[in-house]
């Protein structure tokens, strides 16, 4: 099934209680604009391009439905390159652990390469994605060394292939 992909000009936010962007917020917003089918909703900030009127992509946060029901963040594109709209939108452990459980569901190889947005910062390598947690990815991207630590201690504590 493909992702419901919901545009939301930077305008109707700012005029909106969804801003500033948290994690509560961005689960309100997909909840009341999905309808019941959508497992997977990417939330895409817009603003109007002056000359041509081409929206262009401020900011990108990805949910989905976790094997156990609930809402959980899939991507959130850095706040450097999204004007600082995302910079509230923090996982939690919840996230790391839908991530893995759907990795394990699709039998996918447990040698992660986790990666801290943080580090790859301060390296100047900046990072495009704070958080990276797409279930095909073999490098998953989150914001601080704390998250790191916490998803590869989490990783560790699956049962093997």
């Amino acid at each position: 099934m493909q992702p419901a992909i919901l545009h939301i000009p930077l305008a109707r936010l700012l005029a909106s209680d969804a801003y500033p962007l948290t994690r509560d917020r961005v689960f309100r917003l997909a909840r009341g604009t999905v309808e019941g089918a959508a497992r997977e909703v990417h939330l895409v900030v817009t603003v109007d391009h002056e000359d041509e009127g081409l929206p262009i992509e401020l900011a990108n946060v990805e949910l989905k439905i976790a094997p156990d029901g609930e809402w959980c963040l899939q991507y959130v594109s850095h706040p450097a390159q999204s004007c600082g709209l995302t910079a509230l939108i923090a996982p939690c452990s919840s996230d790391f652990v839908a991530f893995l459980q759907v990795r394990e569901d699709a039998q996918l190889p447990h040698p992660l390469t986790p990666l801290c947005a943080q580090d790859l910062e301060d390296e100047g390598l900046g990072p495009l994605a704070m958080l990276n947690l797409r279930p095909g990815n073999p490098a998953p991207v989150v914001p601080s060394t704390s998250d790191l630590n916490q998803l590869v201690a989490l990783a560790e504590r699956m049962p093997p292939l």
